[in-house]
């Protein structure tokens, strides 16, 4: 039996987000219920509300779980699911470029975007030093080579914050993160640029700024690293609940 394959390990989140996962994979998302699953697990259904607060929650993880263990497969890999998958991704552009990384999503986001953000540190200068030419060519010239950066540097934000922040906390790290750097990078950029324009006589302090905040930028993102949800410690005790008898899901009782 299913719940008997799950049983005789220690519980952690990990184990459940597994076995989780191997619900819905082998069966469906809606056989997947709190009753369920601490079945297999061979708990009773509350104990689980020490580690998750509802069915909502473990759904999250598997998300997470199931991205963080993502990978291509290799051409070793000969069975129907492996086949099928390299069948799949082989039609991709992109899929040497994943290989080389060996599946790592955070990995190859955090590399594009640090050279992103890197280039941001120099090509401020090229793209200042052109306008100045009031060349329409050179001019175009210069904002070509400025945003080849932006696009390195923005495109692949989805992919890495989902990789350096959990799931309950992701919307709101990337929604703070992104609103403050607005309001004080963007928002007072053209005071800023107007102030340094008439206090040094030129577009070089300008592209000093730039180029600041873009190291700014290269320096915080060495900082992130990738989080595993399924491995964080068990959160404090839940609300004491009441479970429904047919259905295992809950409501708080206050």
């Amino acid at each position: 039996m299913a719940g008997q394959r799950s049983r005789g390990r220690a519980l952690t989140a990990e184990r459940i987000i597994e076995v989780a996962t191997r619900i819905c994979d082998e069966e469906d998302i809606d056989v997947l219920t709190i009753r369920r699953l601490a079945a297999d697990l061979g708990v009773g259904a509350m104990t689980l509300y020490s580690y998750f607060r509802g069915k909502e929650e473990i759904l999250d993880g598997i998300a997470d779980y199931v991205m963080g263990n993502f990978r291509l497969p290799t051409a070793e890999e000969t069975s129907p699911e492996a086949v099928k998958a390299r069948n799949a991704v082989d039609r991709l552009p992109v899929v040497e470029v994943f290989r080389e990384c060996g599946g790592r999503v955070a990995l190859m986001a955090a590399g594009i975007l640090s050279a992103g953000a890197a280039s941001l540190i120099v090509l401020p200068f090229a793209w200042l030093a052109l306008l100045q030419t009031r060349n329409y060519g050179l001019m175009l010239l210069g904002f070509t080579l400025l945003f080849i950066g932006y696009p390195a540097n923005y495109g692949v934000v989805p992919a890495y914050f989902s990789q350096v922040f959990p799931a309950r906390l992701r919307f709101t790290g990337m929604s703070i993160g992104f609103t403050v750097g607005l309001i004080a990078g963007n928002a007072f950029s053209p005071d800023i640029a107007t102030y340094l324009l008439h206090t040094t006589g030129g577009w070089v302090g300008i592209a000093v700024y730039m180029a600041a905040m873009s190291a700014v930028s290269v320096v915080a993102g060495l900082f992130l690293r990738e989080v595993d949800d399924t491995t964080e410690p068990s959160r404090a005790p839940a609300p004491h609940v009441a479970a429904d008898s047919d259905t295992g899901d809950t409501a708080q009782v206050r």
